[in-house]
């Protein structure tokens, strides 16, 4: 095989990964499997794809073609891809505790907050962004629940705890 049918079938093997993930969102596009040749399985797909985006459906990949694929492809990669989390503690020897102020402070009430509306007896705490004497009885309340050492204190295992009770509640929201 020369090198220019490698790049020939590379491309071909491309373009019907695009009309797969396509095909996986819209139902008038036909599921095909990428082998990098482009027999009648392929050439029905991107007629398809045509059709369905107002093109010729000549079933040849020109540059309309191509550009609406790929438009199309990242449209729905962009759509699936989940967003992007942040990682807010600081490093793994942070404790967050009484006197404190900042975004961690913030977050660690906010997740405070978001559980007390599944536990009745869990004190509500201000969002301030100042660690004061609710947040630690609030800490404390959690970590007696959770069987951890009660400091009233956010250490790495704390913050772990808290954020795992957040996630799992949080969800079903």
């Amino acid at each position: 095989m020369s090198v220019d049918m490698r790049d020939k079938r590379a491309n071909v093997h491309e373009i019907q990964g695009y009309l797969r993930q396509i095909a996986f969102e819209r139902e008038d596009i036909p599921l095909i499997v990428p082998d990098g040749i482009y027999g009648p399985e392929t050439t029905e797909a991107v007629r398809a794809f045509q059709r369905a985006f107002g093109l010729e459906p000549t079933g040849v990949v020109d540059r309309r073609t191509w550009d609406a694929i790929v438009a199309e492809y990242t449209a729905i990669i962009r759509k699936r891809t989940p967003p992007r989390s942040i990682s807010p503690f600081p490093s793994r020897d942070t404790v967050i505790q009484p006197g404190d102020e900042g975004d961690a402070v913030y977050i660690v009430q906010i997740m405070l907050d978001s559980i007390s509306d599944y536990f009745s007896d869990l004190r509500r705490v201000p969002i301030s962004g100042t660690f004061d004497k609710q947040t630690e009885n609030a800490v404390r309340d959690l970590q007696l629940r959770a069987n951890m050492p009660v400091t009233g204190r956010v250490d790495k295992e704390t913050w772990n705890m808290l954020a795992h009770t957040y996630d799992s509640y949080h969800k079903e929201k």
